[in-house]
């Protein structure tokens, strides 16, 4: 994991051209063992940068060059200009954690415009379902034996298989085994349930390597909405979303982003890829969003007889000096004869099915109520026996 770096030579240099080459002096001036190479004279011709690997430069003093996850030591490199989407210089000693002694006098890291879109091109995995359930259709061969296809999730784990089966004559078998679903090369993520607006996370996740070789690459975030999938890298501060790693025969590196959560989402749907070669491993999800607003309800009763006039006053409402605060929704709830809201929820009382002491007492208290509301309001009353009738 880069976990540190230098100089960031230029986040994008799409716009780079024969007359624009300031990052490519900047380049020049922090890296030994680079050439820049004019175009071939031609309108819209474009440089090329010429890079010589460690091992073919006399100096102690040259830098570790990695391109596109893939480092660069003992043969010579041209790149296009145009064809560059990022490059970034890397001076601190933690970088030997990644690369080794090879990285004592820094790292250039270069990333292509066609790696970047093969990384957005991987295939990722979607169902994480915790059980695979599915209707076995077995097909036998001449020997008696059977066999049967299902769907497994692609959860990178291990399933514990237990078969079971019987025939006409009540004769039954049984089966259990472990099996283990795995890549050469893979994605493991370690998400939280949820995040909230404004937070500031860390993203982090790990590749693992399951070959007998070393195996170097790039790993690549990208978030979008979750409600229309529009990317949403340059709100949440994830522009810098390329990680470079090199990972050892049988062992796994983690790799980590920092990302801001922006307002006004549902759900962020992320995609996490990394590629070494023809390996490749992807996994996507949604991650939901939670306000960072808590929701408070105040509320007035108002009672008011006829023709009659009084005002009411709201006064955290009316005298609000939060910088903060959003007004979310005003109700009015209004009812010309409030007796028949209680008398609607008298046969919950009365008739709960229970015959406990306490439910006892609550058919007492409804028809209490009952009879009182009744006693005091002959409009109800005469309701209630023109019913009867």
């Amino acid at each position: 994991m880069l976990t540190s770096s230098v100089l960031y030579v230029e986040a994008s240099i799409e716009t780079i051209s024969d007359e624009n080459e300031e990052i490519l002096k900047t380049l020049l001036g922090q890296a030994s063992g680079v050439t820049v190479s004019p175009g071939n004279g031609k309108p819209g011709g474009s440089s090329f940068i010429r890079i010589r690997g460690v091992g073919s430069l006399n100096t102690s003093n040259a830098p570790l060059y990695v391109i596109d996850g893939v480092v660069v030591e003992n043969y010579d490199h041209e790149l296009y200009v145009s064809d560059i989407a990022n490059i970034s210089i890397l001076k601190d000693v933690l970088t030997s954690a990644l690369y080794g002694s090879r990285a004592a006098s820094g790292v250039v890291i270069i990333t292509t415009k066609n790696t970047l879109k093969e990384l957005a091109q991987v295939k990722t995995r979607t169902n994480f379902n915790e059980t695979a359930f599915f209707y076995p259709h077995l097909k036998t061969d001449s020997e008696g034996k059977f066999s049967f296809n299902f769907t497994n999730p692609e959860s990178l784990t291990s399933w514990k298989l237990r078969l079971y089966g019987h025939n006409k004559k009540a004769e039954s078998g049984y089966f259990e085994s472990t099996i283990i679903s795995q890549k050469d090369v893979m994605v493991q993520t370690n998400m939280p349930r949820f995040v909230r607006e404004k937070d500031t996370i860390s993203i982090s996740a790990k590749v693992v390597n399951m070959t007998n070789e070393t195996k170097s690459g790039i790993a690549m975030l990208m978030l979008f909405d979750a409600t229309n999938m529009k990317a949403i890298d340059s709100i949440a501060l994830n522009t810098n979303n390329t990680r470079n790693f090199d990972c050892k025969p049988k062992e796994s590196v983690p790799i980590t982003w920092k990302v801001t959560i922006p307002e006004g989402l549902q759900g962020i749907q992320y995609k996490i890829v990394a590629k070494s070669g023809n390996f490749s491993d992807g996994e996507e999800n949604i991650l939901p969003v939670l306000s960072n607003k808590i929701l408070v309800t105040e509320s007035i009763p108002i009672w008011v007889k006829g023709n009659s006039k009084k005002e009411y006053v709201f006064e955290n409402l009316k005298n609000n000096t939060s910088k903060t605060l959003k007004n979310h929704q005003f109700t009015l709830e209004y009812t010309s004869n409030p007796n028949w809201l209680a008398l609607q929820s008298l046969p919950y009382l009365i008739e709960f099915q229970h015959e406990c002491a306490e439910q006892t007492f609550s058919r007492y208290y409804g028809n209490f109520i009952a009879t009182e509301i009744i006693n005091s309001n002959q409009k109800i009353a005469s309701l209630f026996e023109s019913w009867k009738k």
